[in-house]
């Protein structure tokens, strides 16, 4: 006869997920109800033992039966201490660390919103000359006059001894911040309100039409910061520089990009490159996290497609180096170039891939820009 276990932790939800996650994993097609209770049916009590807790109450049900386990909230261990001390010290891959917190380390901070942590590590940013001609490539294939497509679009992407070092892990949300989110910072009085947006406006969209400022604004209420490009290129593709978030391989199946339904969209009547092979379940927007598939080494979401996030840094050539100014707070001046990172639903493959740059004005929300935010570790 089955027995349940009841798995109570209302100070970190985070533990939660992952010990349903360890159970599902030992016992494929397990009903899993998480609520109020969190009950979880037809496991055994090694499983729970296995996953570090201690037992402070059990009883048998039947003769020869598991016995029913109530864990408290003081029998969860704090992971976050154990997961930033390993973060220090990582020195591995992008699957050394998945090896570690399969799906990456998630933590909900106070605010409710839930980041993943990044961990110490270097990467070389940017793109190699082969990596650029790929992309040129990507662009022709993708384009309905492969003339248009032009090779310097990819140049800024060069490197020269551009490695990046970080010493100490940080956090990043796992996924653009979404409407919902940004609407407290508002309602606090924290935030300007962003103009309507043409596309969704369900709460748990991303939130679009943001500018610079605005983003920042937003980031610095919740205790943190936008990303620099090279922290955003890091958490994206890892040690090991993979050209999309989940490997080197495009596929459509995996990001919100315009493929073939972009192309049948009302406003997409400009649009000249399309992955029309590919059918990405979404003709225009989609919720935040709506592709698990397609996470970051360190299980950020939606780091390729959906909307072009707004970094915290200055467009200048590489190599990049944030002592060279391109970090500076240039107060409201409006003349200067920000990066974004990530391409949207309107790009297509090519402008999809971690390395590649856009930019706007800070002053500018358009359509197609959210964004998300880093703290420290």
């Amino acid at each position: 006869m089955p027995q349940r276990f009841i798995i109570y932790s209302p100070v970190d939800d985070a533990f939660v997920k992952r010990l349903v996650g360890r159970l599902r994993t030992a016992f494929p097609g397990l009903k899993v109800w998480r609520g109020v209770r969190r009950q979880i049916s037809g496991v055994v009590l090694s499983v729970l033992l296995g996953s570090g807790v201690t037992i402070t109450a059990a009883a048998p049900l039947l003769r020869d039966s598991p016995p029913t386990a109530v864990v408290q909230a003081s029998d969860t261990p704090d992971p976050v201490p154990a997961a930033l001390d390993a973060a220090r010290r990582f020195t591995g891959g992008n699957a050394d660390w998945g090896a570690l917190y399969p799906g990456g380390f998630e933590h909900t901070f106070a605010d409710g919103v839930t980041m993943v942590l990044v961990p110490a590590g270097s990467f070389e940013m940017g793109s190699t000359a082969a990596e650029i001609d790929a992309a040129f490539e990507m662009c022709r294939q993708a384009a309905a006059d492969d003339s248009t497509c032009e090779h310097a679009w990819f140049e800024d992407e060069a490197h020269d001894a551009n490695t990046q070092t970080f010493t100490q892990p940080f956090w990043i949300d796992q996924t653009e911040v979404t409407r919902a989110q940004y609407q407290r910072c508002v309602e606090a009085g924290g935030c300007e309100q962003t103009p309507e947006s043409d596309f969704s406006t369900d709460a748990d969209q991303p939130v679009n039409r943001v500018s610079w400022f605005q983003a920042q604004t937003y980031c610095a209420w919740r205790g943190g910061s936008l990303p620099t490009e090279a922290e955003w290129e890091y958490a994206a593709r890892g040690p090991e520089r993979w050209i999309f978030p989940w490997g080197s391989a495009f596929d459509g199946s995996l990001a919100n990009h315009c493929d073939g339904r972009c192309s049948e969209e009302r406003w997409a009547s400009g649009l000249h490159y399309v992955n029309e092979e590919n059918d990405d379940g979404y003709g225009g927007t989609s919720p935040a996290g709506a592709y698990p598939g397609g996470a970051s080494w360190v299980g950020a979401l939606d780091m390729s497609g959906s909307f072009r996030e707004w970094t915290s840094s200055l467009h200048e050539p590489y190599p990049y180096d944030r002592d060279d100014g391109r970090e500076l707070d240039t107060g409201g001046s409006t003349d200067v170039l920000r990066v974004l990172r990530g391409g949207s639903f309107i790009d297509s493959s090519y402008g999809m891939r971690s390395a590649h740059r856009y930019w706007n004005n800070p002053d500018v929300g358009y359509d197609y820009n959210g964004f998300r935010c880093v703290r420290s570790g």
